[in-house]
């Protein structure tokens, strides 16, 4: 006796509707959190290359500055004279960060001189303050003071963490400006 196999539907070749949309479901998925990590890789890459430009030019203008009384000649005009701001960022009498915003850099007094950095975006604000609070005096963000002292007796200023957050997240952007010199 022989058995027949009765065909109900023909044989499939290629694959379905229902497998083709699961593989683009799982492609979505990877390109959406592959643009992420760019994303966030690119972010932390501008961070970490504004906080070595500004780092660098507080050295610089310490290093041609900081002799007891020179900061009050220090200017933007100056440290562009003087390449404290690197020619990278200048474009004849004006330096702009790669925000789009000025660079500025003036002497306070004899001992100490301040860089603003304008147009930081929200979202490197945080970043790149914290980046630069150990090596600065003082810091202000958005017009606020972001450093705190200890305590009454103490005279020693820390980051403010939530003065910092409150500043960064005020508006679209926000001018940073840190204050350095001998001290």
């Amino acid at each position: 006796m022989k058995f027949v196999k009765a065909k109900l539907f023909g044989q499939q070749k290629g694959i379905t509707l229902v497998e083709t949309s699961i593989g683009l479901a799982i492609a979505a998925v990877i390109v959406g959190t592959a643009y992420a990590g760019f994303e966030s890789n690119s972010r932390r890459n501008e961070v970490q290359t504004n906080a070595s430009l500004i780092t660098e030019m507080i050295s610089d203008a310490k290093k041609m500055f900081g002799q007891p009384g020179r900061y009050l000649a220090l200017t933007t005009a100056s440290a562009i004279g003087s390449r404290v701001i690197p020619d990278s960022v200048v474009s004849g009498t004006t330096a702009s960060n790669s925000y789009g915003g000025a660079i500025t850099i003036v002497g306070n007094s004899l001992s100490d001189a301040t860089l603003s950095f304008e147009a930081v975006p929200k979202r490197q604000c945080m970043d790149l303050a914290m980046a630069l609070a150990g090596s600065v005096q003082d810091m202000t963000v958005a017009g606020t003071s972001v450093f705190a002292e200890t305590s009454a007796t103490d005279e020693t200023l820390v980051l403010n963490v939530g003065t910092l957050k409150t500043q960064c997240e005020a508006g679209a952007t926000a001018d940073l400006a840190v204050t350095f010199g001998r001290g």
